[in-house]
């Protein structure tokens, strides 16, 4: 009997800066699932910055998502925040 192990998330590849320009960009990370059970994520309030793919992450894969940030063309600082956290069904 195979053992369940549960979904795992790890981050790489992060190309985000920590100051993201006025004029935006696309930038990519890697969610990695190291378990062997479905990880899942969602995406809210994020005001304009677009995440895709928005899908599972199946045990022992990885997937690059793209993170577009739009331009920013007021005179305000805009501060997002992006996170990916792993929830254990029991």
């Amino acid at each position: 009997i195979a053992e369940t192990k549960p979904a795992e998330l790890y981050l790489s590849g992060n190309t985000t800066p920590s100051t993201v320009p006025a004029a935006g960009g696309t930038y990519y990370i890697y969610v990695n699932n190291s378990g062997t059970q479905t990880l899942s994520w969602n995406v809210s309030n994020i005001n304009g910055v677009s995440v895709s793919p928005i899908e599972n992450v199946n045990g022992g894969t990885n997937k690059k998502i793209s993170i577009i940030i739009p331009a920013n063309t007021g005179t305000t600082t805009k501060n997002y925040n992006i996170r990916f956290y792993n929830t254990i069904l029991r």
